[in-house]
């Protein structure tokens, strides 16, 4: 929301360079010479295919809604052996309204024979500005913050745990999980598919999150009890204490890099 107030037309003007660009200011020229206000016009030449404005905005969105969050977990315990207990939890969640900043709204859309956008029928880098919904704005010039942000997430947690006895003790959490968002791992950017506008295109699995995971976590004193000589002093008073974590790989996110995004989201075993 600062982004798009603070640093966007016409209230104020952002201004960042590099390279050569930042140089040793000179008493003539203290500051750069650019304007506050809406800056250039938009435009584009379709006989060339030039969009030389390429305006880049951020924008908020009308309305924002105060995000709302549902938590909801139901879990059994069981000691089946002296010191040995079992639980079994469902633990799920539910999100709607989440902030959602940066959200691509010019992306280049894919144009064909039979649906062809500003009469180009096919997708190259060099056209990619002539493809937006919004011309004049660069493919990615239009970023809105918003709330229109949703996640679910479902889960099974199983835990075994043995207290310490006998010089041995144990802990092991197994989770399967699935979580479906149309917002990336880091929860402020939509995964800006081909249409950014189309929240159900966007809905998927989550990239930020394992859908198996294992962990085990142990304890064992090493049963030499003896103190006494040199394989006593040697072998004495030792334990062995490890944590080991199995999981599985995040889902990726495959897209064409040539024109719009083409999303696929990866499940085991194929495409979901």
């Amino acid at each position: 929301m600062i982004h798009a107030v603070e640093q966007s037309p016409p209230y104020s003007l952002t201004l960042d360079n590099s390279g050569p660009a930042i140089a040793m200011p000179r008493w003539q020229i203290l500051i750069p010479t650019s304007k506050i206000g809406w800056g250039d016009t938009r435009w584009v030449n379709f006989k060339t295919g030039a969009s030389s404005s390429n305006l880049n905005y951020p924008f908020m969105s009308e309305n924002f809604v105060t995000p709302l969050v549902q938590s909801y977990n139901l879990g059994v315990q069981y000691q089946f052996l002296p010191k040995w207990v079992i639980e079994v939890s469902y633990a799920g969640a539910h999100a709607i309204h989440l902030v959602d900043s940066g959200r691509q709204v010019n992306l280049s859309q894919l144009a064909g024979a039979s649906h062809p956008i500003n009469g180009i029928t096919t997708n190259t880098v060099e056209n990619g500005s002539l493809r937006v919904p919004f011309l004049g704005f660069a493919p990615n010039g239009l970023q809105q913050s918003g709330s229109d942000g949703d996640m679910k997430y479902n889960s099974l947690q199983i835990t075994l745990s043995k207290q310490f006895s006998y010089g041995f003790q144990m802990l092991a959490a197994y989770t399967l999980a699935r979580a479906f968002t149309n917002l990336q791992a880091n929860g402020s950017t939509n995964l800006d598919s081909n249409n950014p506008n189309d929240a159900r295109q966007q809905y998927g699995l989550d990239t930020g999150y394992r859908p198996e995971r294992f962990v085990v976590n142990y304890t064992w004193d090493v049963p030499y009890k003896s103190q006494n000589g040199f394989t006593g002093k040697l072998l004495g008073g030792w334990s062995l204490t490890g944590v080991t974590t199995v999981q599985s790989g995040q889902p990726l996110t495959v897209f064409d890099s040539r024109g719009g995004f083409d999303l696929l989201r990866w499940l085991p075993g194929g495409l979901f």
